[in-house]
C-alpha cells in the first residue's frame, strides 16, 4: 500500500481501515478455500460413499430391463424365501461406495442412510460446542482444533471393517467439521472490511469446490481411497491457520489489548509494509475500538448463552428467520445431494454441474454486489427464494400429472438449479446474522445456524421417502421466503453491532423473564 493510502488510513483510525483489501486479505481468502476444500469434502463425503449400484442378476434371476425399484423388489423377494444362499448379487456402479463394498443393497439401503443421519448428530454437537468455546477462547484456536480432528479420524474412517466403526469414526468427524463449520464464517467476516464480506464469500465459496471433489471422487473411485485423498488436503489448511492471526475484534472484547495491538501490528505489517507510523496507527485504531466497544467490554464481565439470541423480539424474530432459512438450505441441498441415485444421469457430472451452477450464481451476486449499490442482502435472498420455489412447484406438478419420465432433463436441472439457489441461503445467512448480531453473542447466532443447518441435513436423506418431496419443498420454501421479507432488516454497509442492546421497552423486559422462567 502507497504513502497516500497509509495517511488515508491514519486519518480514519479505525480497525475497519486496517482490513483494507490487501496481502493479509489474500492469505486470509487461501486459508477460507483450503478450510472449504476440508469442510466440503467431509459434508459430500456420503454422496458419493452412500451411492447404490444398479442391479444386474442375483443368482439366476435377471433383472435387466427392469427399473431400479423393481428389480429391488424382485431382489427382496428372493432374500425373504430363503434363497439368498445361492443368489450372488451381481452389480453394476460408477463408485465403489460402502454399499456396494458391505453389501447393503435395495431395503437394506435406509441403512446408509440412517448412518448419514447418525453422522450428522455429531455435527450439530460441534456447532454448538464450537460456537460456545470460539467466544471463550478464541476463534483461530478453535479452528485449528477443528481442522486437526477432521484430518485425524478422516483418515483413520478408511481403515473401517464395518458399519458400526464407520459410523462412529464419520460421527467424530462430523463433530470436527461442526466445529470449524461454525466458527470460521464469524473469524473471516471479523477480519475482513465490510465492503469485500458478500464478494468474497461469494468467489471463495463451496461451489468451484465441489466440481474439485468430484474430480477427485472421480480419480478415487473407491470410498476408502477418497477418505485419505480428502485427509490428506486437510495439511495445508493446518498449516496456515496455524498462521494467521487471533481475531483483534475478539481480544478487545476480551479486553485482551496488547494481544490485539501485537496482532494488528503483525497484519499491517503485511499489507502496509515496514512504515514508521504503524505503531501509532495501530494505537490509535485500537483506541477507536475502545471507544466504540466499551460499553461492550463492560457487557463482558457478564456470561452470554444461547437465550440471549431471543433476549428481546427483535432478536427473537431475527433467530427464528434465519434458522428457518438454514433449515431450508439444508433439508433442500442435501436431500437431493445425499439421494444422488433420484437424479438422472452421472453422479460426477451432476456434482460438477451443481458446483459450477452455484458459482455462475454466487459470482453474479458479487458481480452485482459491487456494481449495484442499492442491491441489499433482501433482494439477493428473496430472488433465491422465490428461484427454489419455483423450481420445486415445477418438478411437483410434472410428477403428479405423471410426466417424470417424459421430462427427465428438465426435472434434472430443476434439481441441480435447486441446490444452486441454495448458495445465497447461507452466504446471505451468514452475513446477516454477523451483522445483526453484536459482538458478546455473534458466534453463538452463527452456532446457532449451523446446529439447525445441521437439523436440516439430518433430516435429509429421508427426503425421498416423504410421499409428495417437492410439494412438501415448495410449501417450506414459500414460508422462509415470507418469513425472511417480514423479520429481517437490510444490514448492507452498517456497521457491526458491538455490545448488547438495554432492554429498552417493557415488552423486551417480559421477553427477558419469559425466558428466566
Amino acid at each position: 500500500m502507497n504513502g497516500e493510502e497509509m495517511k488515508e488510513v491514519k486519518k480514519e483510525t479505525s480497525i475497519e481501515d486496517l482490513f483494507k483489501f490487501g496481502k493479509y486479505t489474500i492469505i486470509l481468502c487461501i486459508l477460507l478455500q483450503l478450510m472449504i476444500v476440508n469442510q466440503l469434502g467431509n459434508l459430500f463425503f456420503m454422496s458419493f460413499s452412500g451411492l447404490p449400484p444398479k442391479l444386474l442378476r442375483c443368482g439366476d434371476t435377471s433383472f435387466d430391463g427392469l427399473s431400479d425399484q423393481e428389480a429391488c423388489i424382485q431382489y427382496d423377494n428372493i432374500i425373504k424365501n430363503g434363497n439368498n444362499t445361492t443368489c450372488q448379487p451381481e452389480m453394476e456402479y460408477v463408485f465403489r461406495s460402502v454399499n456396494v463394498e458391505f453389501n447393503y443393497l435395495c431395503n437394506d439401503r435406509i441403512k446408509m442412510k440412517n448412518s448419514i443421519s447418525i453422522e450428522i448428530v455429531g455435527f450439530i454437537i460441534g456447532s454448538l460446542v464450537g460456537g460456545f468455546l470460539s467466544d471463550r477462547i478464541g476463534r483461530r484456536h478453535v479452528i485449528f482444533f477443528g481442522i486437526c480432528g477432521s484430518c485425524i479420524f478422516g483418515l483413520l474412517v478408511s481403515f473401517s471393517q464395518g458399519l458400526v466403526d464407520f459410523i462412529v469414526f464419520r460421527c467424530v468427524i462430523g463433530f470436527f467439521n461442526g466445529i470449524s463449520l461454525a466458527v470460521l464464517p464469524v473469524y473471516i467476516i471479523e477480519m475482513i472490511n465490510k465492503k469485500d464480506r458478500l464478494w468474497i464469500m461469494n468467489v471463495i465459496t463451496w461451489a468451484p469446490t465441489a466440481v474439485i471433489f468430484s474430480i477427485l471422487a472421480f480419480i478415487a473411485k473407491d470410498w476408502r481411497i477418497l477418505a485419505r485423498l480428502s485427509s490428506g488436503l486437510a495439511i495445508p489448511a493446518i498449516c496456515l491457520v496455524w498462521f494467521v492471526e487471533e481475531s483483534p475484534r475478539w481480544l478487545i472484547q476480551k479486553n485482551k489489548v496488547d494481544r490485539a495491538r501485537e496482532s494488528l501490528r503483525k497484519i499491517c505489517l503485511i499489507n502496509f509494509g515496514k512504515t514508521k507510523n504503524i505503531d501509532e496507527i495501530v494505537d490509535e485504531s485500537i483506541t477507536a475500538e475502545l471507544k466504540k466497544q466499551r460499553k461492550s467490554i463492560l457487557q463482558n464481565n457478564k456470561s452470554y448463552t444461547f437465550k440471549d439470541l431471543y433476549s428481546t423480539w427483535e432478536f427473537a424474530g431475527y433467530s427464528i428467520t434465519l434458522v428457518l432459512v438454514y433449515f431450508t438450505g439444508s433439508f433442500a441441498k442435501y436431500g437431493i445431494v445425499y439421494n444422488m441415485e433420484n437424479v438422472s444421469g452421472s453422479p460426477y457430472l451432476n456434482l460438477i454441474f451443481i458446483g459450477l451452477s452455484r458459482y455462475a450464481m454466487n459470482l453474479s451476486v458479487a458481480a452485482c454486489d459491487i456494481k449495484f449499490k442499492s442491491l441489499g442482502r433482501r433482494h439477493i435472498m428473496i430472488t433465491f427464494i422465490l428461484g427454489m420455489a419455483l423450481s420445486t412447484i415445477i418438478i411437483g406438478v410434472l410428477r403428479s400429472l405423471g410426466m417424470a419420465a417424459d421430462c427427465r432433463l428438465l426435472i434434472r436441472i430443476l434439481q441441480i438449479g435447486i441446490v444452486g439457489f441454495t448458495s445465497q441461503f447461507y452466504l446471505i445467512g451468514a452475513l446477516c446474522s454477523s451483522e445483526l448480531f453484536p459482538t458478546p453473542i455473534r458466534n453463538m447466532g452463527n452456532g446457532q445456524l449451523q446446529f439447525f443447518s445441521r437439523i436440516g441435513t439430518l433430516l435429509a436423506p429421508y427426503l425421498f421417502y416423504l410421499p409428495y418431496p417437492y410439494v412438501s419443498l415448495s410449501i417450506l420454501t414459500l414460508f422462509t421466503g415470507a418469513m425472511f421479507s417480514y423479520f429481517i432488516p437490510e444490514t448492507k454497509g452498517k456497521p457491526l453491532p458491538e455490545s448488547m442492546p438495554t432492554l429498552r421497552n417493557k415488552n423486551d423486559q417480559e421477553l427477558k423473564e419469559m425466558i428466566k422462567a
